[in-house]
């Protein structure tokens, strides 16, 4: 075997932060702030800061610009910040400027929610942990002439080539494509992209910086330039070009690699692709050793090492047929090889696998020179010939419409993309452990082969063999197991969202926020896939107040649109809706997500197994109408002894009319996000919770919850949790008893 001493110091050098960061020893590159910084940010107003723009980038209605060596002043107070990352309105901010801002200070918010976007962490990975929100900038000292500011120019011109060559969406997948620009990319297109498994072609990864770049090198030793200058040239363009696509992580370890590759050839050596991959990543991580936590790097290493270790090993014959149906082969198997390095992956950081995958990569693969190379000599011809530009692209334009229409095709089969939540770390690391111990067997096996009969090929018990233990590996990954009863409440800001499970049985409960953006999106369907929840037995909407509501129009639209592979049967609403005008735009949404609507008024029962639901409240009565928060849906469940009770915004006459009907409840999902006007004494005696968890913004501009609310709770003697200090709030039934966790909290309490 080949000795390959980079590939052990990077491999010891990557344990050494794991082991770091296991013990609790800060990883150097990780920033902090100083306590005048603190300070400003608690005090939540305007201060003035000047600094100087090294980076930007392109968003779709705004810009973000990287800034550094940073002075912050407010009143008479000052501090110095290394690196600030600003957003604003303009996108015409030169790179190099000295800009002076007056705006606000905001930490990136660290998730409430179990598979929630952790923007704490995407910051820190780029050094920076404190967002500015500007409200006025001033250019103090332009730049204009600097290579970075020629290459943003230059990017931006080549995107509006683009848009004039090609039809809108895409213009928005080339951008992103052979830019790293994603701003003008369809929401829709990028996501057939992903739940096809191709939306890794929207990134500017090593297949477009290999093809680029070894299209340059070819080109330079047409022109007899020999092969040294070649390989000088077309490393220097690879690197300005991941300069001018904004230098991504995947870019990087490309553009680092390419380097390696030239740098062989220029001195004579053979290029090792293993060796170059240790040799990147460990220049990454002594940058940033947070990279290593990162789903970007371990995504774009892992398709490497798929590529380049794991395929010889399991498909040694791979690449030495000369057909057509050999090459369709030797695609296969070098997807399988990649597929079984990053499923472990792609389940921790995205939960979900496109389960067809292989068909749409077996058309982009083979192509995707035919639309690159077209596009960048479009592109540049754009400059001087419009006309010729149209015909130079018009192959690119034809593969892009087909990528989308597979893409979408492929997307729309019922079963095409698998929600199988966040697997726990021992299952990732059993995989991996597994999958080097085969992949060790097999190499040994390799090697007596070739000694014995100079072969290098697998009969067909070893191929099955390996396959049979892949399939064990991956059913320990995905093994997974329903709690008896559970219910979580999760963080949404200013709203309510809820849902209750008893085995394979999902009930959803309200869903909306007025404090977040796109709550349905970005907090409670990532949260659903991370649980591995594929199907919603049915949503309960407990009054159509926009902070209970807009969360589920969201998801009842990503379900029309194709954009979640998540499946719901049934929306309930209070039976005063009926007819009305507030239920229109949620029966329309539920009738093109192909949901059957039906409503709820007390008396009726829901059951599941020992689960059963009774609706307590409200009656069919006009006076909700108006009066919609006293019209809430009141939720009681049982299991097995165990009575939870949801709210909704109960209040007034409808929380009068509860008090006719209320009993003991073990579980209070307190009504209104905690306002003092609900939940009063009286309903509090007859209820008696023993939990109460109430759902709300702090600090918010209601004041939720209201100190008065909160006496009265532990008056009654329950014990209180709240979604701002504990994010989402979990409670489950186990061998009969509860248990109670806040994700925010590393306690778990037992009653």
């Amino acid at each position: 075997m080949r000795k390959r001493p980079m590939c052990l110091i990077s491999l010891i050098f990557a344990l050494g932060i794991c082991l770091m960061r296991m013990t609790g020893v800060p990883l150097w590159g990780t920033p902090v702030l100083s306590d005048d910084m603190q300070n400003f940010i608690q005090s939540q107003k305007q201060v003035q800061i000047v600094g100087e723009i090294r980076n930007y980038e392109k968003k779709s209605n705004s810009a973000g610009y990287l800034l550094c060596d940073c002075t912050v002043k407010r009143a008479e107070s000052e501090a110095v910040c290394e690196r600030l990352y600003m957003l604003f309105e303009a996108q015409d901010l030169p790179i190099g400027s000295v800009v002076h801002i007056l705006g606000t200070l905001k930490v990136p918010e660290a998730p409430g929610n179990p598979g929630q976007f952790d923007a704490k962490s995407y910051y820190e990975t780029k050094g920076i942990c404190c967002l500015v929100y500007a409200d006025e900038v001033t250019i103090l000292k332009k730049q204009n002439r600097n290579l970075p500011e020629v290459l943003r120019k230059l990017r931006e011109a080549c995107g509006r080539q683009m848009e004039v060559l090609l039809p809108e969406k895409e213009a928005g997948v080339m951008q992103a494509m052979l830019l790293g620009d994603r701003s003008a990319l369809d929401d829709q297109v990028n996501a057939y992209y992903q739940q096809a498994g191709i939306v890794h072609v929207l990134s500017v990864s090593g297949m477009h910086l290999s093809l680029l770049g070894m299209g340059i090198f070819h080109l330079c030793g047409i022109l007899r330039l020999g092969r040294k200058k070649s390989a000088a040239i077309s490393g220097t363009m690879m690197i300005l070009y991941g300069i001018l696509t904004g230098c991504h992580t995947a870019t990087v370890r490309a553009m680092i690699m390419f380097c390696a590759a030239m740098g062989a050839r220029i001195i004579g050596r053979t290029y090792d692709a293993l060796s170059a991959l240790a040799l990147a990543s460990t220049l990454m991580l002594a940058e940033q050793p947070r990279l290593l936590f990162s789903g970007g790097f371990l995504m774009s290493v892992g398709a490497v090492l798929g590529v380049v270790l794991v395929c010889p090993i399991l498909f040694p014959e791979a690449g030495t047929g000369k057909t057509v149906w050999d090459k369709v082969l030797s695609a296969i198997r070098v997807y399988a090889a990649v597929t079984a390095v990053i499923l472990p992956l792609c389940a921790w950081f995205y939960y979900e696998i496109p389960l067809l995958g292989a068909l749409p990569n077996l058309l982009t693969g083979p192509t995707l020179a035919a639309v690159l190379l077209p596009g960048v000599g479009a592109c540049l011809m754009g400059f001087f010939n419009l006309q010729a530009a149209e015909v130079l692209i018009f192959p690119a334009r034809i593969l892009l419409k087909c990528y989308l229409a597979a893409a979408e095709t492929i997307s729309r089969v019922p079963g095409s993309v698998w929600i199988c939540g966040q697997p726990e770390i021992y299952q990732v690391w059993g995989y991996y452990c597994i999958l080097i111990l085969l992949l060790l067997v097999l190499h040994v096996k390799q090697k007596q082969r070739r000694e014995e009969e100079g072969k290098n090929q697998f009969d067909t018990i070893q191929r099955t063999c390996s396959m049979f233990v892949l399939f064990v590996a991956a059913l320990f990954l995905f093994w997974r197991t329903t709690p008896e009863f559970e219910v979580t409440v999760l963080d949404v800001g200013q709203g309510d969202c809820i849902e209750v499970r008893s085995g394979e049985f999902h009930l959803l409960i309200d869903g909306g926020s007025s404090s977040v953006s796109k709550v349905g999106t970005y907090r409670i369907l990532p949260w659903l896939r991370q649980q591995g929840i594929s199907r919603l037995d049915g949503i309960v909407i407990t009054h159509p107040d926009e902070d209970h509501i807009n969360g589920i129009l969201e998801i009842m639209n990503a379900i029309a649109e194709g954009k979640t592979a998540l499946r719901v049967k049934y929306l309930f609403l209070p039976i005063w809706m009926k007819n009305g005008e507030a239920e229109i735009p949620l029966i329309s949404s539920a009738q093109s997500a192909g949901i059957v609507v039906q409503y709820l008024q007390a008396g009726d029962q829901l059951q599941n197994g020992k689960l059963k639901l009774t609706v307590l409240h409200p009656e069919d009565n006009e006076y909700y109408l108006e009066h919609t928060n006293a019209g809430s849906i009141v939720l009681q469940s049982e299991y097995e002894g165990f009575q939870a009770l949801f709210t909704g915004d109960l209040e007034g006459v409808g929380e009068d009319a509860l008090k006719r009907t209320a009993q003991h409840c073990d579980f209070l999902k307190v009504a209104h996000h905690g306002s003092a006007n609900s939940t009063d004494r009286e309903l509090l005696a007859l209820l008696e919770p023993s939990i109460s968890v109430f759902s709300c913004e702090w600090p918010g501009k209601y004041g939720h919850p209201h100190r008065e609310l909160l006496e009265r709770l532990w008056e009654s003697g329950s014990r209180v949790y709240g979604t701002p200090s504990c994010g989402a709030v979990t409670v489950w039934r186990k061998s009969g008893h509860t248990y109670l966790r806040g994700f925010l909290s590393s306690e778990e309490f037992t009653f």
